[in-house]
């Protein structure tokens, strides 16, 4: 609780959920487990050791292990995101270093992380407390705080009202008003209405069917 103020109670909702503690344990355990398979040194930069894209190489490998380990396909499910996720937080301490993390990055996260953003917090702030030494952020830990409460903001003030609110336009609108038959562009374009929602650039059914018609131009539908 002292590492993110004013967030205790809802990251201590998340520890006592059922089986939580020993899945973010699980995550904390294996949350490097990508970084053999992508192992390489850079001679162009001196030698420099790199790692690029351990964090969905160890996702990979961790749902494999959960299937092995016979896991149930929801801890599979979520100590492979967890893992999958867990230098997306990092990533965006380094755009808030230089200016204001977006709505945008925010929702990205959200949207990514759903219901094991309480944990993949917990797991980056573990991260960052081990991996303290030469070369680390100084701030780090206060970064992290930060954007956890950039984040549940935007979840507060822009996510949640709109969760209790009928979406603006439905897949019986896209066959109706567009003449489009059902299929995978339907999620598509649903899922990017939404989004676009979210964001502010839509907030009414006039400009939604006006979102759909410039999509369908600029994907030759």
């Amino acid at each position: 609780q002292d590492w993110y103020p004013g967030q205790g109670q809802w990251l201590q909702d998340y520890l006592e959920a059922e089986g939580r503690r020993g899945q973010l344990l699980w995550a904390a355990l294996l949350h490097d487990l990508g970084k053999p398979v992508t192992h390489r040194v850079d001679h162009a930069r001196d030698g420099r050791v790199t790692f690029y894209g351990h964090d969905q190489a160890g996702g990979r490998l961790v749902d494999a292990v959960g299937r092995r380990l016979r896991w149930s396909n929801t801890q599979r499910r979520r100590v492979s995101r967890l893992v999958a996720l867990h230098m997306h937080p990092f990533h965006l301490c380094n755009v808030l270093r230089r200016q204001t993390v977006s709505r945008r990055a925010c929702l990205r996260l959200l949207g990514r992380a759903g219901e094991e953003l309480a944990g993949l917090f917990l797991l980056a702030m573990a991260d960052a407390q081990a991996g303290r030494g030469e070369g680390s952020p100084p701030e780090m830990e206060t970064e992290l705080a930060t954007l956890l409460a950039l984040v549940r903001a935007v979840h507060e003030q822009a996510v949640k009202p709109l969760l209790s609110a009928p979406p603006l336009l439905t897949g019986h609108d896209l066959r109706r008003v567009f003449g489009l038959q059902p299929g995978p562009l339907f999620g598509k374009i649903l899922s990017q209405l939404e989004m676009a929602r979210l964001e502010g650039q839509i907030n009414d059914r006039k400009q939604a069917l006006g979102w759909v018609r410039n999509y369908l131009k600029r994907h030759g539908v």
